[in-house]
């Protein structure tokens, strides 16, 4: 029996393998491609990994305030937009579904990721 181990992908990885799926779907002649939707989901999830590595390894700042105001009041609505548009065309193809459910996921992961940084907030270990 063999032992398969996973690494962790690194950025270029990460990088190069949604460039290649953003290709792919061109490839694939989806109708109404959502390139748009993908970049502006990739914002949201990204600018909350960008809050949650500042809160923890770096100093606060008025750019990070700017985010996470941005993340907490017109992210939201952003996703609702995005639930609402995408309702009907979720059958289209895998990614108008895939951008379906992460808009819908936004909302769980709002409320875990404000949790985590109550939690670091009034950690008594990470007060500096």
């Amino acid at each position: 029996m063999t032992n398969i181990t996973f690494e962790p992908m690194n950025i270029k990885e990460i990088i190069v393998v949604t460039i290649i799926h953003l290709f792919r779907m061109k490839d694939k002649t989806i109708p109404r491609p959502p390139y748009i939707s993908i970049g502006v989901l990739f914002l949201i999830y990204g600018g909350w990994i960008m809050i949650w590595v500042t809160s923890i390894f770096w100093k606060w700042s008025g750019l990070a305030s700017l985010g996470i105001f941005f993340l907490i009041l017109v992210a939201p609505f952003i996703s609702l937009f995005l639930i609402i548009y995408f309702k009907k065309l979720r059958t289209l193809s895998v990614y108008h579904a895939t951008v379906f459910k992460a808009s819908i996921g936004y909302y769980p992961f709002l409320l875990f990721m404000l949790f985590i940084l109550w939690v670091f907030k009034n950690s008594p270990y990470l007060n500096r």
